[in-house]
Formats: C-alpha cells, structure tokens, sequence
C-alpha cells in the first residue's frame, strides 16, 4: 500500500466534514449558482491534475466506458448533489435538518440499490441514524422547515452516491 492509498481516508474525512462549512461562508458571500460553479469548476481541475499525474505511472487505460461513468457521477455528485444541497439551506431548511434528510442515503443506498445487508449491517446503520437525529434534535437546530427546503435535501439524497 504507498502513502497516497494510506491517507486517503484521512484526506477524504478532512474534505468531507469541512464542505458545510465552507458552504456557509460560500453562500455568505455568493450565490448559489456562483459558488457551485466555482466548486465544480476547481474540483475539475483537480481531477484533471490528479488524472494526469497517474497516467504517467499507471499502464490502465481510460475507455470511453469507464470515461462515461466517471462524468456522470462527477455531475450526480459535484453538480447535482452540491447543487440541491446549496439550494436546500438557501430555501431555509436548517442546517439540521438538511443532515437528517442526508443521513438517509446509507440506508436508501441498502434499500434501493439492490445490495444485500446483514441484519447486523441494518442495526449498525439504524444506530448511527439514531445517533445523528439526537445530535441534531438535541442541538435544537430544527428550528425552520420549507416545503421547498425539504423537496431540494430529497432530491440531493436521490442525486448522491448509492450503486454502481
């Protein structure tokens, strides 16, 4: 395993609890549409950049095949998923809210994308769920619910990562 594929979860975790954050001092001082653009447009190039950088030293070839499914999860997850996320908190669903209805997606991920799970898998998952809704309702940060907020968490859930 080389150093890379060991602190790739690390990097992950880093980058992913710190998106809501960088979401509120991004919509703070810019639309949604421009910050999402913004986003997208640096995570492309980042990409791009790390692309380049293994094809050098990997013998892997990139087909028009795994190139399609590589552009439309980049667009499900950092157009799409961004997109109704940022517009779920502009339409003032509170942030709480907006993890609970997210917290969803492992569960939806076992239900509808045809993946089996043990009934110990399921406990575990129904656990954790627990876990974020007496965080979030124990934060009392469920304070403002609107029907269009709600519609855009439900449609950033459907957008997010479930199946291959």
């Amino acid at each position: 395993m080389n150093y890379l594929e060991r602190l790739a979860p690390i990097l992950f975790l880093l980058m992913w609890s710190s998106g809501a954050i960088f979401v509120k001092m991004g919509l703070e001082n810019a639309s949604v549409w421009s910050f999402l653009t913004l986003r997208a447009t640096g995570a492309f190039l980042l990409m791009g950049v790390i692309y380049l950088c293994f094809k050098i030293k990997s013998k892997t070839k990139l087909t028009p095949s795994i190139l399609a499914k590589v552009v439309v999860t980049g667009l499900l997850l950092q157009v799409f998923y961004q997109a109704f996320y940022f517009l779920s908190i502009r339409y003032e669903l509170s942030p709480g809210l907006v993890s609970i209805v997210l917290g969803l997606q492992p569960i939806m991920t076992i239900l509808f994308g045809g993946d089996k799970a043990s009934p110990y898998k399921l406990l575990i998952l129904l656990i954790g769920f627990s876990g974020l809704g007496l965080a979030i309702f124990g934060a009392k940060d469920v304070s403002q619910v609107t029907p269009l907020g709600v519609s855009f968490a439900i449609l950033s859930v459907m957008a997010g990562p479930t199946h291959d």
